[in-house]
């Protein structure tokens, strides 16, 4: 008996430590997630701080590859709330002496910050009005109950649409149209899987549709006038369409594949769908108040697309001159309240902390340094094996340092030589470059990717899950797709 009683009595602790283990795995996993996120973080800058930097890179351009490491290492962990990661951040750069506080804080100020700050104004006035319920109505109509189909939909007419409008205001518009859709299927942020595809899906989907055509995004045009600096070389509209139209569609349709594949969407039942088509059929005609929105709309996106062929068409300045306009007496289509509310103060602050730590990045020249030391490898490499090089590459910088223009501009001369010498067709590396830093899938530190990051539907590490097979695809594409068709059309 008193053996028997000892086994229950060690089989019995042994339950309730198993009993503990589990509880403390259950509760602590996220507490558990966030010091580990601190520990890399002080690790990165520690050793940025005590480590000999390589041959070629400056101690303070290691020291802003530390903070940038670091940065990150808490955002995907989320240690801290994602703004105040980005506060601290931006102080860091002049604690360790990388610029003064004036000119960092300088950089925090760039106009993609105001440009962000006056388009959220679209998503304001659009929640105002009944115009997202009638688009969703006909999308859901076609669609059916195919939660899949839904997704495809909302993807491929953000990209399309992208093609010739920019990035986050097209971003913004279908963010807005997705709000109804979550609404009717009751999408929980953090648990719903149609929630998780449509806010990754959207963003990626406008950076996507830049590959269209010229007019999809600023880098577009800067690579083919940095190309034609360096080759003398020019790629016309209709040039540019015929590879990146076909990219588009490729890319918009493995980033489907993998949303809907990994976050399996809930389905749409038939009483959600009859109650979207019941509350369509009450929502009537347009009032005055819908019709102003429309032509705001409207007329914003027509100057945005002109501002491609006109240079005093700045996409900041009409989006402040926008802003500004739905003010006025007798349009007043907001209050200053609402529009307080409906700017996502976080995203700005991330965005422009990450703009400082770029800065210093790029003053350092640790970017040119990463650079060089992937262009002296590829010497004496066969050309597919360069361009898979070279784009791996692309795909990785462009997820931790999200700045297109200033990184094609570093790029396009060192790899236009690489082609030369290789042998093979230089015009090839606009492209590459162009679409390598216009579109990122593995972290949502980019401006478009931060404008539904906020919404709280996934996290960072819900995009690394999301991101692996486009990211792989985008370099299996930009190595083998877009040589073909360069050669298929005489480039």
């Amino acid at each position: 008996m008193l053996l028997d009683v000892g086994i229950f009595r060690k089989l019995h602790r042994k339950i309730l430590r198993l009993f503990f283990v589990i509880q403390i795995c259950r509760e602590g996993v996220t507490l558990t997630k966030k010091i580990i996120g601190l520990i890399l973080g002080v690790i990165f800058l520690i050793g940025a701080k005590l480590v000999s930097p390589p041959a070629g890179l400056s101690e303070q351009g290691l020291l802003s590859l530390g903070i940038l490491a670091s940065g990150i290492a808490l955002w995907i962990c989320e240690t801290l709330p994602s703004a105040i990661t980005g506060l601290l951040l931006m102080v860091l750069v002049p604690i360790f002496n990388l610029m003064d506080m004036t000119n960092a804080f300088k950089n925090f100020g760039n106009i993609s910050v105001f440009f962000i700050i006056a388009s959220f104004s679209i998503v304001v006035i659009l929640r105002k009005t009944k115009i997202p319920e009638k688009i969703v109505a006909r999308m859901m109509n076609w669609a059916g109950t195919n939660p899949e189909k839904l997704v495809f939909g909302f993807l491929f007419c953000t990209a399309t649409l992208s093609t010739v409008v920019s990035n986050t205001p097209d971003a913004l518009m279908f963010l807005g149209l997705s709000y109804p859709i979550l609404k009717a299927v009751n999408a929980k942020p953090g648990s719903s899987n149609l929630g998780k595809c449509l806010m990754i899906g959207i963003p990626i989907s406008a950076m996507i549709g830049g590959f269209g055509t010229p007019a999809g995004t600023n880098i577009n045009i800067l690579a083919m006038s940095l190309f034609e600096q360096a080759t003398g070389t020019a790629i016309t509209f209709v040039q540019w369409m015929y590879v990146g139209v076909p990219m588009y569609l490729i890319m918009t349709t493995l980033t489907w594949f993998s949303l809907v594949k990994i976050f399996k969407p809930e389905p749409i039942t038939e009483e959600i769908l009859a109650e979207v088509r019941s509350k369509a059929s009450q929502l009537g005609q347009s009032d005055a108040y819908e019709q102003k929105v429309i032509i705001a709309i409207t007329t914003l996106f027509v100057l945005w697309i002109a501002g491609s062929w006109i240079p005093a068409l700045n996409t900041t300045i009409v989006a402040i001159v926008g802003l500004v306009a739905m003010f006025l007496p007798k349009i007043e289509l907001m209050t200053w309240d609402e529009f307080c509310k409906g700017v996502p103060w976080a995203v700005v602050i991330v965005f422009g902390s990450v703009n400082v730590v770029a800065a210093a990045v790029l003053k350092h020249g640790a970017a040119q340094w990463i650079a060089d030391l992937f262009i002296h490898s590829t010497q004496n490499m066969a050309v597919l094996p360069i361009l898979l090089f070279f784009s791996l590459l692309i795909v990785c910088m462009h997820a931790v340092f999200p700045v297109g223009p200033a990184a094609v501009a570093m790029f396009t001369a060192p790899m236009v030589a690489v082609a030369n010498a290789g042998g093979f067709s230089p015009v090839i590396i606009a492209f590459v470059l162009a679409f390598g830093f216009g579109a990122t899938w593995l972290l949502p530190i980019n401006p478009v990717f931060l404008l539904t990051y906020n919404e709280g539907y996934y996290k960072m590490t819900d995009t690394l899950k999301a991101g692996i097979l486009p990211s792989i695809g985008l370099i299996v594409t930009l190595a083998v797709v877009v040589p073909f068709i360069v050669s298929l059309i005489g480039l």
